[in-house]
Parts: C-alpha cells; structure tokens; sequence
C-alpha cells in the first residue's frame, strides 16, 4: 500500500518547499521559526491528536475558515474515516521541520506555516505527515493535513 494518501491537501499543493527549510535559515530567521513553531505545533499536534481519536468533526470544527469553505464537514468526516482506515493508529511522529511563508499564492494575505513530521502507522510504517496552519485572528489554525508514503 504505497499510494499517495491525502486527506485534503489543497492547502498543501504547490507550497511546500515554497520557501527555505528551517535548517537553510540565518540565526534571526531560526528565531522567528522557532516562535512560530512554539506557538503553532502544539495546537497541531492537538489537532492531529482528535483526527487520531476518531473525532473528525471536531477536527473540522478547529479548522481554519479556508478549510471550511472548501471542504464540507460531512464530506470532511467521511474523507477522515477512510484516511484513518487506510493508515490505522500512529505508532511514532517526530518533527522534521516547518516551513514559514506570508501571503501565498491562491490563499488569503497573512501568515502561515508547513510542519512536517516523519511518522508511522500501524498499516502505514513509513510516512512524511504535514499539516499546514494560518494565523487567523490572532491564533493557529489547521488548513491542511497530508500523509505521503516515504521510499524505503
């Protein structure tokens, strides 16, 4: 089963490596990444924490408004359902990077940002994860969830 999983991905399409991973950056640009990731992985990790948990519409409930005009919160729970059953539960997840980037193409004006993890699933071992955020009103929002299968 080394297909291309993706649970709403438009978020994702054409960003990611639209801009320089954490580790190309100078020392200022690191500091502003790690205050972003501070502020965002955590309310990433809880939302991945209620998708794992079955609770997809909760999930859909915590989402950015961008993800909710797209995606439909019963197409969203479905879409959900059958991710978690094609993967199973995650076994290990660990932060790789994140991507910052202002005002991308196709998307609203504002702040967003692509973490990436290297995971692993029950019925998926081998995984890169990213889940793309937006600032809106003043707080993280999850935009975008994609799994994709790694070569090994």
């Amino acid at each position: 089963m080394h297909r291309y999983l993706v649970v709403f991905s438009i978020a994702l399409v054409g960003l990611v490596g639209a801009q320089r991973p954490v580790h190309a950056q100078d020392a200022k640009e690191n500091a502003d990444v790690a205050a972003v990731v501070a502020a965002a992985q955590p309310i990433a990790e809880a939302w991945l924490a209620l998708f794992f948990d079955g609770r997809a519409e909760e999930t859909w409930d915590q989402a950015g408004s961008h993800f909710q005009e797209f995606v439909v919160k019963e197409a969203w729970v479905q879409q959900a359902a059958s991710l978690l059953s094609a993967l199973g539960k995650p076994t290990d997840r660990k932060f790789v990077e994140a991507e910052p980037m202002t005002d991308p193409v196709n998307f609203p004006p504002g702040e967003y940002v692509v973490l990436t993890y290297s995971a692993s699933f029950t019925d998926f071992p081998t995984a890169r994860e990213q889940i793309m955020l937006v600032r809106e009103d003043g707080t993280w929002k999850v935009i975008g969830y994609s799994v994709h299968p790694v070569a090994g």
